[in-house]
């Protein structure tokens, strides 16, 4: 499962999943079957944050190379590194230039990092708040996807607030209301 954060699990930037999912957060994560990645457009401050608030999923960013597409995963304090699939014991030499979503580059290379070294087999999915960063990254890269209802949009910046406004528009204009369903 790859998870988005900020109106995913939590408000923007908040240090702890909020009480309203921590329980149900805290059941997958003991679920034996599922993998857990975290995929965020944070900067390095708040990647270090994320691998504090969520020490057993990784925390994934992807990086365009002069090597090729690495994927950079923190999980348990330490770094794993990654270049186009190949795993490597540091950053590769050179400029590291971000990849963010909507990336299906990196929704592929967590997947694919994912299942050399944490054992995961059978389908991805990925869970998040925005279609057109979360969801346009699953549809990027082939794998199905969840969208879920942000339920602290009032704790995102008015720019953010803004376009997840429009977002949900266009959403309706092209599909229709959005299904709901389980909570």
């Amino acid at each position: 499962m790859l998870w988005d954060v900020d109106g995913t699990l939590m408000p923007h930037h908040a240090s702890a999943p909020d009480g309203r999912i921590a329980e149900r957060w805290e059941a997958l994560l003991g679920e034996p079957r599922l993998r857990h990645l975290i995929v965020s457009n944070c900067k390095e401050d708040r990647y270090a944050d994320l691998s504090n608030i969520f020490p057993s999923a990784g925390i994934v960013q992807g990086y365009d190379t002069q090597a090729g597409f690495a994927v950079r995963v923190r999980l348990g304090g330490r770094d794993h590194w990654a270049v186009d699939g190949v795993a490597v014991g540091r950053a590769p030499d050179g400029p590291c230039i971000p990849v963010r979503k909507p990336s299906g580059r990196l929704v592929r290379g967590a997947i694919g990092w994912a299942a050399k070294n944490t054992g995961a087999v059978g389908e991805a999915i990925v869970v998040g708040d925005q279609y057109l960063t979360d969801i346009a990254s699953a549809n990027l890269a082939g794998v199905r996807s969840v969208k879920v209802r942000n339920l602290w949009p009032r704790s995102f910046p008015l720019s953010v607030r803004i376009g997840q406004r429009i977002e949900g528009v266009l959403y309706r204009l092209r599909f229709g209301r959005p299904v709901k369903g389980w909570s």
